[in-house]
C-alpha cells in the first residue's frame, strides 16, 4: 500500500455479541458481516468495561481507560480530560480527512472536520424506525466525496459511523420484523412480560413501543434480532459502495459496539444496565483487504493474518493502539490499552502479572543471519568463566557467530528478562535454530495478535 490506508469505523450501538451469527448465534442475523470477515480478524472476548454509551465510546476512541478520560457517566458534563486525544484528532494530525456520522455532541466524538446527522430514533408512517437506511442516505454521498479526494490528492480518510440499530426501540421494517417470530404474541397464558410490567423504571418506555397487549418476551427479542439483520443488510450496502469506489484494498474496516443489551436476562428488560456478560461483552472485528497486518505486514503474503479468531481477552481501550499500529502510525501516545504483544513474557496480555509466568513458547529461526548495528561487530565480546584459575575467556562476536549463533541470541534475550527465578522458566521456552530447520512446525501459530 503506497498511500496511507483509509479507516471506515462502524460504531454500533447496543449490539449484543452473542446475538450475531458471526459469533455462533443460531439465527442468521449477520450473514453479510460474517461473509465479509471470513478473511478478517474477529476477537471473541472483547469487553466494554465502562458502560453505558458515553464512557464506552470515550474509551473506544481514545485508547484510554475511563478513569484516564475522566468520562464515567452517561450524562457526562464537559470534555474528555486534558491531554487525552481522540482517534479523530490523532488522524487529523496525520493528514486524514475526518467525518463523523450520527455522533455529534458525544465527548468521544470530538475532533472531526465534518459532522453529518440523521434521525436515528423516530418511526416513519409505517410505525417502523428506518435508522440504518437514514444513516446510509447521508453516508453514501460522503463516501463519494472522500474517495475522490483520496484518489486525486492522496489524502486518506477516517469515516466514523454511529449505527443506532439495534438500540431500543426495536422497530425494524418488514420483512425483518417478522423474520424470527411466528408465535402468538397476544397469548394471555404467556407470563414472560409480567415482571416487566411490574417494574416501573423500564415499563413505561418499553410498553410505549411494543404492541399493546403483547405478552411474549420472545416477540420483543425477535424484534431485536430483526433490527440486527436489518442493520447488517444496510451495512452490506456500505461495503458494496467501498468496493465500487475501488478503495476496498486501501481501507481498514472496523466493527465494534459501545455495549451489548440484556434483553430479558437478569431482570434488566431490553436495556443495557448491569455488569453482566450480555452487556459487557461486545463484538470487535476488522479487515483490510489482502493483508490484515496493514502497513506493518509481517506475513509476506502467506495468508496467516487472514481468517483469524482471537480467543484472548481484550477491551475497548485496546482498539485505538491496535488500529494505529495497523495503519502504520506512531502517535507517541502512551495508551492505557495494549499494542503489540511481548510474546515470550506475556507482558501485554490482560492476565499479565510481573511475578507470574504468563508467557508463550517462541521459536526463532535463521539466527545465523543476525546483523549487529554500529561498531558492535568489532567491539562486542562474550565473556565466559570455567570456575577454575585461568578459566576466563573473551570471545569476539564474529567467532561466536561462527561457533554458536544460537548462543548469541539466547544471551541477548537472557539480558532482557527479569533477574529472578522466572527468567530460567521463560528462557526454556525460547527455541533457537541456526537455519530454517526445526521440529516445532506442528505447534507454531502466527504471532502478532
Amino acid at each position: 500500500m503506497g498511500k496511507k490506508p483509509n479507516l471506515l469505523f462502524f460504531g454500533i450501538d447496543s449490539l449484543r455479541r452473542d446475538h450475531m451469527s458471526l459469533y455462533g448465534y443460531p439465527k442468521l442475523t449477520t450473514p453479510h458481516m460474517t461473509n465479509y470477515l471470513k478473511d478478517g480478524v474477529v476477537f471473541e472476548q472483547c469487553f466494554s468495561p465502562s458502560i453505558p454509551t458515553t464512557s464506552g465510546y470515550s474509551s473506544m476512541l481514545t485508547g484510554m481507560d475511563c478513569f484516564t478520560t475522566n468520562v464515567v457517566a452517561l450524562r457526562h458534563e464537559g470534555q474528555i480530560a486534558d491531554g487525552v486525544k481522540t482517534l479523530a484528532e490523532v488522524l487529523r494530525e496525520q493528514g486524514y480527512n475526518t467525518t463523523c456520522v450520527g455522533f455529534k455532541g458525544n465527548v468521544g466524538g470530538r475532533g472531526y472536520q465534518k459532522y453529518l446527522e440523521f434521525d436515528g430514533w423516530n418511526p416513519d408512517d409505517d410505525g417502523k424506525a428506518h435508522k440504518a437506511e437514514r444513516l446510509n442516505a447521508v453516508t453514501l454521498p460522503e463516501m463519494d466525496r472522500l474517495a475522490k479526494i483520496y484518489k486525486d490528492e492522496d489524502k486518506p480518510f477516517f469515516l466514523f459511523l454511529q449505527h443506532m440499530e439495534p438500540h431500543a426501540p426495536y422497530l425494524p421494517p418488514k420483512p425483518y420484523s417478522e423474520m424470527y417470530y411466528q408465535g402468538d404474541k397476544f397469548d394471555k397464558n404467556n407470563k414472560s412480560l409480567d415482571a416487566l410490567r411490574a417494574f416501573k423504571p423500564f415499563r413505561d418506555f418499553i410498553l410505549s413501543w411494543i404492541p399493546e397487549g403483547c405478552m411474549d418476551a420472545d416477540y420483543v427479542i425477535a424484534q431485536y434480532d430483526g433490527a440486527i439483520a436489518y442493520m447488517d443488510a444496510c451495512i452490506q450496502i456500505i461495503l458494496e459502495k467501498l468496493a465500487a469506489l475501488g478503495i476496498e484494498e486501501e481501507t481498514l474496516v472496523v466493527f465494534t459496539s459501545d455495549h451489548g443489551e440484556t434483553l430479558a436476562d437478569h431482570d434488566c428488560f431490553f436495556d443495557h444496565h448491569g455488569i453482566y456478560d450480555p452487556t459487557l461483552v461486545v463484538p470487535f472485528a476488522y479487515k483490510i483487504k489482502g493483508c490484515n497486518c496493514g502497513a506493518n505486514c509481517e506475513c509476506e503474503g502467506c495468508g496467516d493474518c487472514r481468517g483469524k479468531r482471537v480467543a484472548d481477552i481484550c477491551q475497548h481501550k485496546d482498539i485505538v493502539p491496535t488500529l494505529l499500529d495497523i495503519l502504520g502510525i506512531d502517535s507517541g501516545i502512551k495508551f492505557d490499552g495494549r499494542d503489540l504483544a511481548d510474546i515470550l513474557r506475556g507482558k501485554k496480555k490482560v492476565i499479565y502479572t510481573n511475578h507470574i509466568d504468563c508467557g508463550d513458547f517462541v521459536v526463532v529461526t535463521n539466527v545465523s543471519k543476525l546483523v549487529l548495528t554500529g561498531k558492535k561487530l568489532d567491539q562486542k565480546m562474550y565473556f565466559t568463566f570455567s570456575g577454575y584459575p585461568g578459566g576466563a575467556k573473551l570471545t569476539p562476536y564474529g567467532k561466536m557467530m561462527e561457533k554458536a549463533p544460537e548462543k548469541v541470541l539466547m544471551t541477548a534475550v537472557k539480558g532482557m528478562l527479569p533477574k529472578n527465578k522466572l527468567a530460567d522458566k521463560q528462557l526454556k521456552r525460547l527455541k533457537v535454530f541456526k537455519d530454517e530447520k526445526h521440529e516445532h512446525g506442528a505447534q507454531l501459530t502466527k504471532a502478532g495478535l
